[in-house]
């Protein structure tokens, strides 16, 4: 591994041995089955993709049932700053698997 400006930058052969962060789930099988249990699948879908990146990255800034929750309350704005905060999770577990 390299440091640059107290970052590490993991080498190729190293990221061939990554683990996945979650489980793959496709979109168009969460839109289908969004709209199958009448809105209800992608809350689920948002709740486990909050949880397994908050645990991927030890960043506990967003609760999965809280995130529902105010999502819920706010009638979807909250919705807008789930997915800012999940962008910087995920480029955090990007660049902890050298995808920099």
């Amino acid at each position: 591994m390299q440091t640059m400006n107290n970052y590490k930058w993991i080498g190729s052969e190293e990221m061939s041995t990554t683990i996945p962060i979650g489980k793959h789930r496709s979109l168009f099988l969460v839109i289908i089955l969004g709209g199958l249990t009448l809105g209800i699948y992608p809350f689920y879908w948002m709740y486990q993709t909050t949880k397994e990146l908050t645990e991927h990255t030890q960043s506990y800034l967003l609760s999965p049932g809280w995130s529902i929750f105010f999502t819920i309350i706010t009638f979807g704005l909250y919705s807008l700053y789930w997915w800012y905060k999940m962008n910087e999770l995920l480029m955090e577990a990007q660049y902890e698997a050298g995808y920099s």
